[in-house]
C-alpha cells in the first residue's frame, strides 16, 4: 500500500512530531511511504532511522507568515491532487486529497470555531489583523472549522478529544476512533542513583537548598499551560522551603513574562526557568519532588507522562488527555487530579500531594518508575498495532 504522511514536523523531541516519528517507523516496515513536511529540516534528526525515505518539503513563499501559510496550503493541495496514493494520513490541517484519507485530530480548538461561527471571533480577529497584519491564527482555525466539516475518517488522540468533536461537529461517536500517541522512551535508567545526580546537579545550577522542596512544570511558551496558577497556588501554601522550576524556552519573550507574573509575588526569588531538550529534560524531572501539570484542556500530554516515567509524581488536571493511557492503580497513587482551576483548589491539591510525596521511599519510586514503563510499551504496542489495522481495513 502507497500511503502519504503530512505533518508539520518530524523528529525525536516535541510532542506530535516525535508521534509521527513512531507511526512512520511502525507503518515503513509494511507499506510504500512518502513524507510531506513543512519544515524539512527538522527531519534531519531523525532520518538514521528512515535511511530509504526522503521526505518531500512543501515549496512555500517565505518573509511573510500569512503568505507562508497560504503558499503552503495551495503548494501541499497542488502535490496532493496530482499524487496517486491508496491512503491519505493527515496529522496537519486536512487538504484535497484524492482517494481514501485519514484525519488525526490532535486537538478540536473547539471555542475558537464556537466564536467563528458566532461571527464575533472573526470580527475581533479581522481588527488585529488590520492592526498587526498577522492573520495566521483566523486561517489556521478557518482550516480547522474545514477539516471536521469535511466527513471523512477521524482518529482521535484521545476519548477527550473525541467527545469534544462529537460535541461541536456533526459526527457520532461511533464515526470516530481513538488510538493514542506512541511515546518514545529515552533510553534511561531511572533509579535512585539518576534521581541523586539530578537534584545534585540542580542545586548547583540553581540556588536552591538540597533538602528543600521543588515542584516543577514544562511550559515552552508559557502562555496556555497556566502557569501563573501553580505561582499563585504556591503563593498561598506560605512555605519558604518550596521552590519551583519551570522548564520552558529561555527567551526574552518567556523572561518578561515570567517577570510581569513574579512582580508582585512573594515568591520570586524562589522561582527558576530553565532550557532543557531531548533526554536533557529528564534530569529536570527527575530533581523535582513534584511535577504540576493544571491545563485547561491538554488533548494528550507527553509532558505529564515524561514526568511520571522520571519517578516524580504528578498534580493534574481531569482534562488531561495522557490520564487515558495509565492504569487506576498508578492514577489513584501517584497523580493527584485537580478538579476546578482555581488557586485555592490547587494550593489544596498540592499540599495533599506533598504529604505523599514525600513519604515515598527510593524502592517505591522505582515501582513507579517500573509501572509507568509497563504502561507505555502496551499503549506503543496497541497504538502501533491500531494503525497498521487501520491501513489494512481502509
Amino acid at each position: 500500500m502507497k500511503i502519504a504522511i503530512v505533518s508539520p514536523y518530524v523528529s525525536e523531541t516535541g510532542g506530535r512530531e516525535r508521534v509521527v516519528a513512531e507511526i512512520i517507523d511502525e507503518l515503513g516496515k509494511y507499506h510504500d511511504l512518502e513524507i510531506y513536511l513543512i519544515y524539512g529540516k527538522s527531519y534531519i534528526d531523525i532520518s538514521h532511522r528512515f535511511p530509504d525515505i526522503i521526505p518531500k518539503k512543501i515549496p512555500m513563499i517565505t518573509g511573510n507568515p500569512f503568505v507562508e501559510a497560504i503558499s503552503f496550503y495551495f503548494s501541499l493541495s497542488t502535490y496532493l491532487l496530482f499524487a496517486k496514493f491508496d491512503l491519505y494520513l493527515f496529522h496537519w490541517y486536512y487538504l484535497f486529497a484524492k482517494g481514501k484519507s485519514v484525519y488525526v485530530a490532535h486537538g478540536a480548538h473547539t471555542m475558537a470555531v464556537r466564536e467563528i461561527e458566532k461571527g464575533k471571533y472573526l470580527r475581533k480577529r479581522i481588527r488585529r489583523v488590520l492592526r498587526h497584519l498577522y492573520p495566521i491564527p483566523t486561517l489556521l482555525e478557518f482550516l480547522t472549522l474545514k477539516t471536521f466539516r469535511k466527513k471523512k475518517k477521524i482518529i482521535a488522540v484521545s476519548d477527550l478529544i473525541r467527545q469534544e468533536i462529537v460535541r461541536t461537529y456533526d459526527y457520532r461517536i461511533d464515526e470516530i476512533d481513538v488510538i493514542y500517541n506512541p511515546i518514545i522512551l529515552p533510553n534511561i535508567k531511572i533509579d535512585f542513583e539518576y534521581r541523586n545526580t539530578a537534584r545534585h546537579i540542580l542545586t548547583k545550577e540553581f540556588p536552591i537548598p538540597f533538602d528543600s522542596v521543588v515542584i516543577g512544570t514544562v511550559a515552552n511558551r508559557l502562555s496556555g499551560k497556566n502557569v501563573d496558577l501553580i505561582i499563585k497556588a504556591i503563593e498561598l501554601l506560605n512555605n519558604n522551603n518550596i521552590y519551583v522550576l519551570i522548564v520552558g524556552m529561555l527567551n526574552k519573550k518567556n523572561q518578561k513574562r515570567l517577570n510581569d507574573w513574579l512582580r508582585r509575588s512573594n515568591i520570586s526569588k524562589r522561582v527558576y526557568l530553565v532550557s532543557a531538550y531531548g533526554d536533557d529534560i529528564y534530569k529536570y524531572y527527575a530533581a523535582m519532588d513534584l511535577a504540576v501539570f493544571p491545563t485547561a484542556y491538554d488533548s494528550f500530554g507527553l509532558a505529564f507522562i515524561e514526568a511520571l516515567f522520571a519517578g516524580t509524581p504528578a498534580v493534574t488536571s481531569s482534562m488531561m488527555g495522557a490520564l487515558e493511557i495509565l492504569p487506576k492503580h498508578i492514577v489513584n497513587k501517584y497523580v493527584f487530579v485537580v478538579d476546578e482551576l482555581y488557586k485555592e483548589n490547587l494550593a489544596r491539591t498540592i499540599n495533599t500531594a506533598l504529604d505523599s510525596v514525600m513519604k515515598l521511599t527510593d524502592t517505591e519510586r522505582e515501582k513507579m518508575v517500573n509501572y509507568i514503563r509497563k504502561a507505555i510499551q502496551e499503549n506503543n504496542y496497541n497504538s502501533l498495532k491500531s494503525y497498521s489495522e487501520l491501513c489494512q481495513k481502509l
